[in-house]
């Protein structure tokens, strides 16, 4: 099995130093410190999925379903696309960070350690962290939040993160069971059950406007499953809507869930569903993605029933995807 890379969409993550640590431990309440935080990184990243979000800003309603690919997905366009250049793209880039996140965290997954990863689409900005635990996970609970922007009055880390903050906490789901939960809110918003809007300016495409309502989170579940295999599965709930500089509104929810498995910081599995259900009304979106332990990928992009997209090579150096329509 090959290791585990950190790689998705042509996107590799530059985490700095491993002395660059985070402010702060994560507080274990009366017992003491459960762990600490080793490391705080912005993620250097390329937003940039087959030619970057953008393009034409011309993102159209719904098409017609067209004519059914057939079997299996022929190739070719299958269709009249049923969502725009700047919608298409911006989709690409969400599902390329949200499986880059889940296999960064998916490799650091092992006896009493967790990692943080939440990334934000049409920016180069988001939250990872690595973590440690100082004993094992016993019993359901969670960690006082450590938040990495603001703390004792320092200026923040970019421009981006002026009146915004990213967060992260630990838990324990039963015995031997880690959580990780990132998230990102406005000032002064700090505690994790403190719902709201989350609002920032995409850099692509230019000039958009980007909203998560409520703040989005990114919660990890870590558990060993016999020998050297950990399993980490992710819920993803995030409502995101999209505004783009020439005023069409984009209702980019997502929902679905990601499964991953190493054995020893080898992959041995990941997969993903991840279900748009407003962005093409009246069917859902739905992006199907499987990586087989040899890091090859294959996956599917379909519209209700119908087959417009698909993905396949390999994690590293990255898959290649394709919307199988016309616009």
């Amino acid at each position: 099995m090959q290791r585990l890379t950190v790689l998705f969409a042509i996107v590799l993550w530059a985490c700095g130093d491993d002395d660059a640590g985070a402010p702060g431990n994560v507080d274990g309440g009366t017992d003491g410190d459960t762990g600490a935080l080793r490391r705080d990184a912005d993620p250097a990243t390329d937003a940039d999925l087959d030619g970057g979000v953008g393009g034409d800003s011309d993102v159209r309603p719904a098409a017609d379903s067209g004519a059914d690919s057939g079997p299996g997905g022929d190739a070719g366009p299958t269709g009249v696309c049923p969502v725009g250049p700047v919608g298409r793209d911006l989709i690409d880039d969400i599902v390329a960070k949200l499986m880059r996140d889940a296999l960064l965290v998916t490799a650091h997954a092992g006896p009493g350690e967790a990692a943080f990863a939440l990334s934000l689409p049409g920016v180069d900005e988001g939250y990872v962290a690595f973590a440690s635990l100082a004993f094992p996970c016993t019993e359901e609970t969670w960690f006082v939040p450590t938040c990495s922007e603001g703390m004792e009055g320092e200026p923040p880390s970019s421009p981006f993160w002026e009146g915004r903050n990213r967060c992260g906490r630990l838990g324990c789901a039963g015995p031997g069971v880690v959580l990780s939960d990132s998230y990102v809110t406005m000032h002064p918003h700090t505690e994790p059950d403190d719902a709201h809007a989350f609002v920032y300016a995409m850099a692509t495409p230019a000039g958009a406007e980007a909203s998560y309502d409520p703040n989005a989170h990114a919660v990890y579940r870590i558990e060993p499953i016999g020998g050297e295999r950990y399993r980490v599965t992710t819920a993803v709930d995030r409502a995101l809507t999209v505004r783009t500089g020439d005023d069409v509104v984009l209702q980019l929810a997502h929902r679905g869930q990601i499964t991953a498995t190493n054995e020893s910081g080898a992959l041995v599995s990941a997969e993903a569903s991840i279900t748009l259900p407003d962005v093409a009304p009246p069917d859902a979106l739905t992006v199907s993605i499987r990586v087989s332990a040899d890091g090859s990928v294959e996956g599917s992009i379909r519209h209700g029933a119908r087959d417009v997209g698909s993905y396949s090579g390999f994690v590293d150096p990255g898959p290649e995807h394709s919307w199988a329509c016309t616009d």
